[in-house]
């Protein structure tokens, strides 16, 4: 049986922003046919809180999760599981449970990824990866534990959306991609990593092709996007690199951060039947 709050059906398709200035996820109305974007509502989460940034979306979109750094001048993080509300409140975000502290350490959430089920939650932070399981009824989530990557904060995660098998995650001032296999009880084991550049750089953000054995990672510092291959049995290889035509500096950092953003919004939710009822729910942030 898959994930239900047992409500009415969804309908519409809504955008989500998290502020990290405002401590509130906006909810946005798109118009399907145009595209266009309208206000619907401001979501404030519990104070003192500092929202910086990442949020996911579960797959049958019932639930909405929200990791975050507590308080305004630093503390332990958290992950906030939200509900999406049905029928003629539906794009709307309720609270559903209470914020779940990170026993392991201190420093802000920096990126989300759930498995293709919606049983798992990766979220990196400053000590590595934290991992979470999330109930299927109510979308509540339990830590489990804490996986290192390499001798820095991690960054941006992303997991293979097909199969599920391979979690990339980048660091930051870090010129690699740390490759992970799942396992049972959201384990993560290590299973290397990829050297992208020789030079000095900064991977950042992350992303799977929705169909295709391949990701991709944005590094604005070298105004490149890194094509990286899924190889049997689940390794990674380096396939090339692409350097957009851009002469700003500043919109090259730009271009190359929503580039990826926008490949992780084109990830269909076929696995889920309760998904087809509000199948364009997207999710991004302000730049932290």
């Amino acid at each position: 049986m898959w994930p239900t709050n047992g409500l009415p059906a969804l309908s519409g398709e809504f955008l989500y922003v998290s502020s990290s200035n405002l401590d509130s996820i906006y909810e946005l109305s798109i118009n399907s046919s145009t595209g266009s974007r309208s206000y619907v509502n401001q979501f404030q989460v519990e104070s003192p809180r500092a929202i910086c940034g990442p949020i996911a979306i579960h797959p049958s979109n019932e639930f909405i999760f929200d990791g975050m750094l507590v308080g305004a001048n630093g503390g332990p993080s958290s992950l906030d599981s939200l509900d999406v509300g049905d029928s003629i409140y539906s794009g709307k975000i309720f609270r559903l449970n209470k914020p779940v502290l990170v026993a392991g350490g201190a420093g802000s959430a920096a990126g989300i990824a759930l498995d293709p089920p919606g049983r798992c939650a990766y979220v990196t932070e400053t000590h590595g990866i934290t991992r979470y399981s999330i109930g299927q009824h109510t979308g509540t989530v339990t830590a489990l534990g804490d996986t290192a990557v390499g001798p820095g904060a991690a960054f941006a995660i992303a997991v293979q959306p097909n199969a599920g098998s391979v979690v990339l995650v980048t660091r930051r001032d870090d010129q690699q991609a740390y490759e992970f296999t799942t396992g049972g009880n959201c384990s993560l084991t290590a299973n290397g990593n990829l050297l992208l550049s020789t030079q000095s750089s900064d991977a950042e953000e992350v992303a799977f092709h929705p169909a295709l054995a391949v990701a991709y990672v944005s590094d604005p510092h070298l105004d490149t996007v890194f094509e990286i291959g899924i190889n049997p049995p689940l390794t990674v290889s380096l396939l090339g690199a692409v350097t957009p035509p851009i002469s700003s500096q500043y919109f090259s950092e730009s271009a190359a951060w929503w580039f990826i953003r926008a490949a992780t919004f084109s990830i269909p939710q076929r696995a889920h039947p309760a998904a087809q009822r509000f199948p364009n729910s997207l999710s991004t942030r302000t730049d932290c």
